[in-house]
Formats: structure tokens, sequence, C-alpha cells
């Protein structure tokens, strides 16, 4: 079966309630082989996706900078979407792909300046609205403590369990925390997350005039031989 991997969003299981404050400004699109509905944020951290072909992309306000007082900077949000799969077409698998940049200096001798970006994605059923959603949650964790600067980037990724039949419907949430922590010797720290690509896999399903056409051909090749 020929396959698409497309760039979209990510989920939760066992969360405890949620209150999202801000609906995204297009809580409901289509890309090219699926389409969502209900998007919304708890603190708007994430802001709202822009879609292309088969890929939502975020770019959101995650960005922190602590300085030397010796204190810790931190933003954090959760968005909650629906996807739903085109006729044909099912959900295969799930990831997160996060990348950013960081910075530390340190003008102390304690060096405990550091930043850290957390971000998971899980599956929920959303009170049994949507059933073929529960997994557990998936971590893309990055955290760095020496000093220097550099891009970073992590991945994390589920794999839905098609024994359990068709899965064409997901209720999906996203949370995201990036910390920046001095230690108040001098210094600064400060971490970026610049984007986030949620992707799912979907595979395609021959639909009955697709598998009636692929028979003809197979008696036409038999014939031949």
């Amino acid at each position: 079966m020929k396959k698409h991997y497309l760039i979209a969003a990510m989920g939760v299981l066992c969360v405890p309630v949620l209150a999202f404050a801000s609906a995204w400004t297009n809580p409901t699109g289509d890309c090219d082989n699926f389409s969502w509905a209900n998007g919304q944020n708890t603190t708007d951290v994430w802001g709202s996706p822009s879609a292309g072909g088969d890929t939502l992309y975020f770019f959101p306000g995650f960005s922190v900078d602590a300085d030397n007082t010796g204190t810790s900077e931190t933003k954090t949000d959760t968005f909650d979407v629906d996807f739903m799969a085109n006729a044909g077409m099912e959900f295969g698998g799930v990831s997160i792909y996060v990348f950013g940049d960081y910075s530390i200096t340190d003008g102390g001798e304690a060096g405990g300046n550091s930043v850290e970006g957390d971000f998971g994605i899980q599956g929920s059923d959303n009170d049994g609205l949507h059933p073929d959603s529960p997994w557990a949650r998936a971590q893309a964790l990055f955290e760095a403590d020496t000093v220097g600067s550099d891009n970073w980037n992590r991945l994390a990724s589920m794999v839905i369990d098609f024994n359990a039949g068709d899965v064409t419907d997901l209720h999906l949430t996203c949370d995201g925390t990036v910390t920046a922590i001095s230690d108040g010797e001098g210094g600064t720290a400060a971490i970026t997350a610049n984007a986030a690509l949620l992707a799912i896999a979907v595979e395609v399903i021959p639909e009955p005039a697709s598998l009636m056409l692929l028979a003809l051909g197979g008696l036409a090749v038999l014939r031949r031989r």
C-alpha cells in the first residue's frame, strides 16, 4: 500500500482537565489528505498553525531568557485538536519534531545556568467521542547546562496499532514547556523553540472500485501469460 507522510498535529491519555482559553484563528481547516477541527490552546503560546500541503506549521512564542538574577523563566502551553482522515485513508502514526536554539553564559563559578525544552504528544478518547485515540505520552526532551550556544532538535513518535481496526478519527493534544534557569552568579540562559512540525502518517486504503480495477488488471496479465 502506498503511504503518505504528512506533517500535522498530536495528542493525550489520562490528562487532567485542561482549560482551553484561546481558540485558533483557524480552528477548522483542510490539508490534502485530512482535515482538523476544534483547534485550541490553553495559554496561546503555541499560536495558530499555518497549513501547506499536508503540513501544519507552528511558529510559537516558546522563547525565554533568564538573566543573572538567580531566577527561572518558563513558558508552557497545550493545544488540543481533532483530526479526520479523508475518504479512503487511515492514520498510521504520529510524531512531533521540535527545533530551536539556545545560549548559556556563566559569569560566576557555580555553573548553574541551564535550559530545558520538554514537548509531548498524547491521544485521548475525549469522554468516549474518539475511541481510537488513546496512547501514552511520547516525549521530546532537550536539556543543556554547559556554556555555549547552538541549535537543537528533538523528535518523538508513536505508531498506531492497526489491529484495533481502521483509525480515521483522532483527538490529540500536544504540550510544550521551555525553561531557562539562572543561578544568580552572573551570566544568562536563553532557549527558543522556533517551530514544531507535527507529523501524521496516513495509509491509502483502496476503495472497492480501485480493487476491481486491480483485479481486472491482474486477470489481463494472466491471460497474456
